[in-house]
């Protein structure tokens, strides 16, 4: 899985994923989305997306643009946003909820 280069608009970058042994590559994502994680089960991927200040999904960077997080089915399918949209938030990460510190 990977973010790219935007191959249509000026969005700045998608995400797309490929099988690991080669394959299809699959565009996940149209509107401007970048970091993406999976979770531990692999049944959803964490990303951040931009969105309008009136929380429309960004198409075109130059577009003044605040960052959520969001997630989606490994396809593609099932985008919804993550974090309320009262904050800005970016660059997921999964843990297991354990203090590392030690």
């Amino acid at each position: 899985m990977a973010g790219q280069p935007g191959s249509g608009a000026n969005n700045g970058s998608e995400i797309y994923s490929m099988p690991a042994g080669g394959g299809e590559i699959i565009r996940l994502t149209d509107t401007y989305a970048v970091h993406p994680q999976f979770t531990p089960d692999g049944s959803r991927i964490l990303y951040t997306r931009a969105t309008t200040l009136s929380g429309e999904l960004v198409v075109d960077v130059s577009t003044p643009n605040r960052a959520e997080v969001a997630s989606m089915n490994p396809d593609g399918s099932d985008q919804k946003r993550f974090t309320p949209r009262s904050i800005t938030a970016q660059y997921p990460s999964i843990g297991g909820g354990r203090d590392i510190s030690e």
